[in-house]
């Protein structure tokens, strides 16, 4: 028994060292869902509801700071405070819309819901036995039962980077960039990725095999700076993600990703930086000159948001910040959206990058237990792979452990 398990134990260790050995970047995500990667837990969310009397319905709202009192105003002029963790609304028949004034907090943000009741006197009358209805119409924040990062989940803090190259990347933030720190989120994005653009004119091309290799942003930015080197979109992102963090922008990597065997249908990389202003996140493409895309309802849109605008071609209602003749302006999204019309394709994978830029991707944590996240229309391929990789470990785990039960037990009656 002890040499069957053996063999099999040696088969499947082999099984695994190939699988690991042939992993590349594409392989090493496994799919999310859009709230997972929209929503962190810094953004204040509706997780619960509980009724606890008739019409009285407590909202479990997950806040980061949580309130102990709460100011409630419904769309008649009513309003009522109470002491709490949870605010309990008290409900208006039919649909009406409640504000919710978190008191106590440093920054208090007021929460905007709509909810419809129907009791079953309303249903009674129509001839119909049904309990009441407490429909929740819409929110400002995000609803339902979903797993959740914070933001630190996503924003390097570059252990990788000495503090003195991060006290130069400052530096070149304030001197060079004119990034002094009063200014507002999408303000900085503006200063930092107009610099670049005067950068990219110049050194777009082929990186050398340095420059695809070198860890660190800032010396990357240099070589582009001094113009002594070329680089791609990849070195571009990095570049903004280290300096916007720097700024104290919110700002996480994404790689864009697509395959068929071995034919590539896509490839991209650029950046999302969180907007604490509008608790959301914005995709910055700064080799693409696309600093921020927003609809004509002011919303920023995320590269998930553009992913979908793109494939179904609902994008003439969009606009963009841009960097054209010297000068940040807006422009349309129809008239700058070339590239994205070529990379967006529907088998595309947006891949989150939660280690920043580092060769992380060769630990075997993130091969087995903590991938990137991905978001696409086109999951099954990375499920398989996962689950596949995941499998394979689990099963030369079990073989281990049954090897070792085998062994101990043989050495057992030898004595």
């Amino acid at each position: 028994t002890f040499l069957w398990l053996l063999f099999f134990l040696l088969l499947f260790t082999a099984a695994n060292i190939v699988l690991y050995l042939s992993r590349n970047e594409i392989d090493m995500f496994v799919p999310s869902t859009y709230k997972t990667l929209y929503h962190p837990t810094d953004v204040p969310t509706l997780s619960g509801t509980r009724v606890v009397r008739r019409a009285h319905l407590m909202l479990k709202i997950a806040m980061r700071e949580q309130p102990v009192r709460w100011a409630i105003t419904d769309d008649t002029g009513e309003r009522y405070e109470q002491n709490g963790k949870f605010p309990v609304l008290k409900l208006k028949e039919l649909v009406h819309r409640y504000e919710l004034e978190p008191q106590g907090l440093k920054k208090p943000a007021p929460i905007s819901i709509q909810f419809g009741y129907y009791t079953s006197e309303l249903y009674k009358k129509g001839g119909r036995t049904q309990p009441d209805n407490y429909w929740l119409v819409s929110a400002s924040i995000p609803m339902g039962k979903f797993h959740q990062y914070p933001l630190s989940h996503w924003v390097d803090t570059f252990p990788y980077v000495s503090e003195r190259e991060k006290a130069e990347g400052r530096r070149i933030l304030r001197e060079k960039m004119g990034v002094t720190g009063a200014e507002g989120t999408l303000e900085k994005i503006d200063k930092i990725c107009a610099y670049q653009a005067v950068l990219y004119k110049t050194q777009a091309g082929t990186p050398d095999d340095r420059m695809t290799v070198e860890v660190s942003p800032l010396k990357i930015f240099c070589r582009f700076d001094a113009r002594e080197g070329k680089g791609w979109c990849t070195q571009m992102a990095i570049i903004y993600h280290f300096f916007a963090n720097l700024a104290g922008v919110p700002t996480r990597l994404i790689t864009l990703n697509g395959h068929i065997d071995t034919v590539i249908t896509t490839g991209h990389s650029f950046a999302e930086s969180f907007i604490p202003e509008r608790n959301c996140w914005a995709r910055v493409d700064p080799s693409g000159n696309k600093f921020y895309v927003w609809n004509k309802e002011n919303r920023l849109l995320n590269s998930a948001d553009i992913l979908h605008a793109v494939i179904i071609g609902s994008y003439s209602d969009l606009s963009v910040k841009t960097f054209k003749e010297g000068h940040v302006v807006t422009a349309s999204y129809s008239e700058e959206n070339k590239s994205d019309i070529q990379l967006f394709s529907p088998g595309a994978q947006l891949i989150y990058r939660s280690n920043g830029y580092r060769h992380a991707d060769k630990t075997i944590n993130r091969y087995l237990f903590s991938p990137n996240l991905a978001y696409s229309l086109d999951a099954e391929y990375a499920n398989r792979v996962y689950l596949c990789r995941r499998l394979l470990f689990g099963i030369w785990a079990a073989l281990l452990i049954a090897c070792l039960i085998s062994l101990a037990y043989y050495l057992h009656n030898r004595k």
